[in-house]
């Protein structure tokens, strides 16, 4: 059923999750060639823009008895224009891999307030055509991807990244309120089944220890720490769709009735859906690292800063970190410098996250790093890590958060 004309929004926007088929006669080729692939179609309702660009299969259909059938991947890049006055939209395109074809999309919006969206296309590169369909659903999860944290105003649930006590990762959940300014945290502490809670609200600030980058909090035993502000007013880095808390937290469970005391690093924000992340091309982050932990060398056990990098390349789904650590002493000794390996992944097909281990060429025993991206295209960057080394005088246990932002 095609969306009333009068039905298709003129303001706002939304995303759809949506799947490109289609096909291509190709004279480097043997066979015909299937074109598959899925994306998301970005429609910005306000100024009638219409965007996708996403990785795509190319392989060859193997009709042809005795035929080895080729492959390989491409990028189907689209944008275009929805009508002012029509349930319409139309736009160009390019795809590569095989060719540099260019060619024109048409479609409409489906459903009673435009939940669908469907589309035909065409492509050539000079006497090789392509045609193909594309066609999806509207998925209000990520178009809640683009909504920096300042901007809300009612009480919002996000998933945590932690860490717990040199290396511990629990799964965790924050939940603010900004009309009243308070915080809820969840941890279910890994390898049970039991969720603690803990909370702290605006009248627990500390304005002598809070500055222009950290609110500080005082709850007594139930929480103590900072949450890194989010903004551009930050000096130290401005973070839009990530933030962070460092926590001193008695967390607790009323079925059964028990207690945890540990210090928290939480990480929270606006995760980005796996189906918004690039599918192609790479990234570079640079960001900072806080952390506690011990180092033998010089004889320091206590808290850690820093700097990090990482470089996300997305076409292989593979991250590369690097951690630069320094201790929060009186001379800000350098401690050593640390790299990781991770593997961008999903394990409930929505939330993207990786995972992966540090180097030892770096002079690291074990490590390892668990995160995520944040923002609607992979814009910012947290993970929990650990480092460890053997050695009496240059053994070392630190754990820490890295967080920051796309070059």
């Amino acid at each position: 059923m095609p969306t009333a004309s009068s039905a298709v929004p003129r303001s706002g926007s939304a995303d759809y999750k949506v799947h490109i088929d289609g096909l291509a006669i190709d004279n480097d080729f043997t066979d015909a060639l299937n074109v598959v692939g899925n994306g998301v179609l970005s429609a910005d309702f306000a100024t009638g823009r219409l965007d996708l660009a996403t990785s795509v299969d190319l392989g060859e259909i193997d009709y042809i008895s005795g035929h080895n059938p080729q492959s390989t991947t491409g990028v189907f890049r689209a944008s275009g224009t929805i009508s002012s006055t029509a349930n319409t939209f139309s736009g160009n395109l390019t795809l590569d891999g095989i060719g540099n074809y260019s060619g024109t999309f048409d479609g409409s919006f489906f459903g009673p307030t435009a939940q669908e969206v469907a589309a035909t296309w065409s492509a050539a590169d000079g006497a090789d055509k392509a045609i193909g369909t594309i066609i999806g659903a509207k998925d209000a999860s990520l178009t809640a991807a683009r909504t920096p944290l300042g901007d809300y105003t009612t009480q919002t649930t996000f998933s945590a990244i932690t860490l717990r006590d040199h290396g511990v990762s629990d799964p965790a959940t924050v939940t603010y309120n900004p009309a009243t300014g308070a915080y809820l945290l969840r941890f279910t502490p890994e390898y049970s089944n039991t969720t603690y809670a803990t909370k702290f609200e605006q009248t627990d600030i500390d304005p002598a220890k809070s500055d222009a980058s950290r609110t500080w909090y005082d709850r007594g035993v139930t929480a103590k720490g900072y949450v890194f502000k989010p903004g551009d007013q930050n000096p130290v880095l401005k973070l839009t769709y990530a933030t962070f808390a460092d926590l001193q937290v008695r967390a607790t469970s009323s079925n059964p009735p028990d207690a945890i005391n540990a210090q928290y690093f939480v990480i929270y924000g606006n995760r980005t859906p796996y189906a918004l992340l690039p599918r192609f091309g790479s990234a570079t982050y640079d960001g900072i690292i806080r952390g506690r932990g011990r180092a033998n060398a010089i004889s320091y056990e206590g808290t850690f800063s820093g700097t990090a990098t990482a470089t996300a390349n997305f076409a292989d789904m593979k991250l590369g970190a690097t951690v630069n650590i320094v201790a929060d002493d009186s001379t800000a000794s350098p401690v050593g410098t640390f790299s990781y390996t991770a593997n961008i992944i999903t394990t409930d097909g929505t939330t993207s996250l990786f995972r992966g281990f540090a180097t030892t060429q770096n002079g690291a025993s074990r490590g390892q790093i668990e995160g995520g991206f944040f923002g609607p295209n992979a814009n910012e960057i947290g993970a929990a890590w650990f480092v460890q080394r053997n050695g009496l005088t240059t053994g070392l246990d630190i754990g820490g958060i890295l967080i920051g932002k796309k070059n």
